[in-house]
C-alpha cells in the first residue's frame, strides 16, 4: 500500500501548518511546502493532473483526514486551547484567539473541518488573504470547488461566512483511500 505514503505525508504537512499557525499568529503559511508529488496513485495524480496549487491541497487534506482519523482535527487544534475537563465545550469546539473552528459531528465522533479552519490555517489573521481565499471558495476558484470534489455545506442566515462545515466527496475518499478510480470523474 505505497499509495497511502502519499497521503501521509500529506497528513504530517497539515499537521506542520497546524502547529506552526497555533504557535505564531504571524505564520507564513508560504513557508512550509508539502512534499513533491509523484503520480504514482490517484491522490497524487488527481492533484498533479489538476494543477491542484498547495492551498487547494491543503483544503483537500483537511478535508480527507476526517475520513481517516475522526479525531485528528480535534487533537491538533485544542490541545492547547481547552481545558480536558471542560465537557461544555465539547459541541462546538474553537480556538478562541484566532477565530477557527472545528465542528463536532452531529451523527458521528467525528471532528470536521470549517471554512474558517481553512482561512485561519492558510491566512491567519490576515484579512486580505482571508477574503481573497473566501472569494476563491464562494466563486467557486478552486478546482476541488468548481468540480464538487469539496462541498461547503451552506451557512445559515445567522452563521459567518465559511463558518459552516467542508466536506469532501464520498466518493473521492474513497477514490484516494483505495486507490481506485472507478467511482469519481477523474478530471
Amino acid at each position: 500500500m505505497d499509495y497511502i505514503a502519499t497521503i501521509e505525508k500529506d497528513i504530517a504537512w497539515l499537521s506542520v501548518i497546524i502547529e506552526e499557525r497555533v504557535k505564531q499568529k504571524n505564520f507564513n503559511f508560504d513557508l512550509i511546502k508539502p512534499d513533491d508529488l509523484k503520480k504514482d496513485s490517484v491522490y497524487s495524480d488527481f492533484i498533479v493532473e489538476n494543477k491542484i496549487s498547495n492551498e487547494e491541497r491543503l483544503l483537500l487534506i483537511l478535508t480527507l483526514v476526517p475520513h481517516i482519523y475522526p479525531t485528528y482535527l480535534h487533537e491538533k487544534f485544542n490541545a492547547n486551547y481547552l481545558n480536558p475537563d471542560d465537557s461544555s465545550s465539547m459541541y462546538f469546539i474553537k480556538c478562541p484567539e484566532y477565530h477557527s473552528a472545528i465542528i463536532k459531528s452531529p451523527s458521528s465522533n467525528s471532528f470536521l473541518p470549517t471554512g474558517q479552519t481553512f482561512l485561519y490555517l492558510v491566512a491567519g489573521e490576515n484579512l486580505e488573504k482571508r477574503v481573497f481565499y473566501t472569494k476563491c471558495v464562494f466563486e467557486k476558484q478552486f478546482h476541488t470547488i468548481s468540480q464538487n470534489v469539496i462541498y461547503p455545506i451552506q451557512n445559515n442566515v445567522f452563521d459567518p461566512l465559511l463558518g459552516n462545515i467542508i466536506s469532501l466527496n464520498h466518493n473521492y475518499a474513497l477514490a484516494f483511500l483505495t486507490n481506485s478510480t472507478e467511482l469519481i470523474n477523474f478530471k
